[in-house]
Formats: structure tokens, sequence, C-alpha cells
């Protein structure tokens, strides 16, 4: 093997991601693999609606349809969070709603509420889309906005919007967990929401 061949392997070893930072004359190898590997990490902020599980069966507890972790110092002014995610719905008999929001590290946004009405109902499809826009970062916080929030279904008018939390104040020094997810107003064994397909993602 090459010297040059085993310096690269062996400075791979301590490649440590290096967010928003261009290259300058004098960067060394390292600092340079370093940047590269910050650039490739932030294209690739994204997860994917990867399972078929059904949630929010028989409760009203919160179901988690897909979550992203974003590793720290990584996000930019401008950035984008996208979320769309398409799911089907059951429910049993009697009157309900079904409600659809976005968490930021836990705190609840944007109540989303579907009047599904009284008859049961069997895989209704049900799309949920937001987007929350990084503001500002500076003195330790990341500030996110709403940028959008929009949810639809053929089958069931929407009944109101609440709880919208306009702005979302994160530290800088923390990973920063987005979530996206449903529930319903009334517990049914019935019930399921199932998520088939989606993403949230990074859009720099």
């Amino acid at each position: 093997m090459s010297r040059t061949r085993f310096k690269w392997f062996q400075n791979l070893e301590f490649i440590t991601p290096t967010f928003n930072a261009i290259f300058i004359v004098g960067d060394t190898f390292q600092t340079i693999l370093n940047k590269v590997q910050g650039l490739l990490v932030r294209h690739s902020l994204r997860q994917v609606v990867n399972t078929t599980a059904t949630g929010a069966v028989d409760t009203t507890a919160d179901y988690d349809m897909c979550s992203l972790v974003i590793p720290v110092n990584t996000l930019q002014v401008g950035d984008i969070i996208d979320i769309d995610i398409y799911s089907l719905v059951k429910k049993g008999t009697g009157a309900m709603h079904s409600l659809y929001w976005l968490k930021v590290n836990g705190t609840k946004s944007a109540n989303l509420t579907y009047a599904l009405g009284n008859a049961a109902l069997d895989s209704i499809g049900m799309s949920f889309r937001a987007k929350l826009q990084v503001r500002s970062i500076g003195g330790g916080s990341t500030i996110l906005t709403h940028l959008e929030e929009n949810s639809r279904s053929l089958n069931s008018p929407l009944i109101t919007g609440s709880n919208v939390v306009p702005t979302f104040t994160v530290s800088t020094a923390s990973s920063i967990t987005i979530t996206a997810g449903a529930n319903f107003s009334v517990a049914k064994a019935a019930n399921s929401i199932r998520p088939v397909a989606g993403y949230i993602q990074v859009i720099p």
C-alpha cells in the first residue's frame, strides 16, 4: 500500500464534521476532510417513513409517524425543514376527530382537526404537510418559525386549526428533534392511523 493511500485511511479515523465552513488557504488535509464531511451530513438530513406499523389504536395518545434528529450546529439561517406524510385512517362507529401536528423537541404545534363523522371509515387518505424555517441563529439559540402548514383529505372536512406555535427557540448546543404525528379525539379499538409514505428533511 502506498504512503498516500495509508495516510488517507489514517485520516478517515479522525474525521469530525465541520458544518457551515468554506475552504480557505492553509487548510490541512484533515480540515478539508472535516468540512467535506459536514457538507455531506447537511445534504443527507432526512428521515423517510420506513415502516408499515399502525398506531393510535384504541387510544387518544400521540402517535409519532416520523421523526428526524438534526445534529448540533448543522442548521443555517434560511434552511427549510420540510414535512410531507401520507397516511391511511380507519375508525369505528361514533363521532370523533383526527388531529395532525408537529413537535420540535417535544413541544407540540398545529393541531389540525378533521371531523370524521359518525359512520365507520376504512382506509381514507390523509395528507399532512408543514414547513419550518430557520429564522435566526445566535446567542446560543436557534429560532425556527412556521412557514407553511396544511393537511387535507377528500373524505373529511377540516374543522379547526389550533395551538399553532409561531416560533420555537431551541439551544444551538443540543440536537433538534422534529416529529410529525397524529391522534384521535376518542379511543376505539377499530381506530388506526397508518403512515404509508413521506419524509421529514432539511432543505439547505
